[in-house]
């Protein structure tokens, strides 16, 4: 699951993250950026900067395939991620490891 929402004291104000189910296609990633209010901070709101939606779809887009790709990453949590005009960093990082287990095939064939 990728979530794309507002974070610290924007989170507790407008809450409202936006949801999609791993792995994103590019529409679904360009959709969670422009989705519920935090999108509408995306383009630049009263009279501030728009952020770059392009980085911030490519960072979601890049989550997914690394939920995707490393099955054992049971929580990544990036907060707060600066948008900026040219590009979106990642300040901090929560990440949250848990074992894999191999799964059974139910067929014995």
């Amino acid at each position: 699951l990728v979530a794309f929402g507002p974070g610290g004291v924007l989170a507790e104000l407008i809450g409202a993250a936006a949801f999609r189910l791993a792995p994103l296609t590019s529409v679904d990633a360009k959709e969670l950026v422009q989705a519920g209010k935090a999108g509408r901070l995306v383009p630049g709101f009263r009279g501030a900067p728009a952020a770059d939606a392009a980085a911030l779809a490519d960072l979601l887009h890049r989550l997914s395939a690394l939920a995707e790709d490393l099955p054992e990453v049971a929580e990544l949590d990036l907060n707060p991620v600066i948008a900026l005009p040219d590009r979106c960093v990642a300040v901090d990082a929560r990440i949250r490891i848990e074992p894999t287990t191999p799964r059974r095939s139910p067929k014995t064939w």
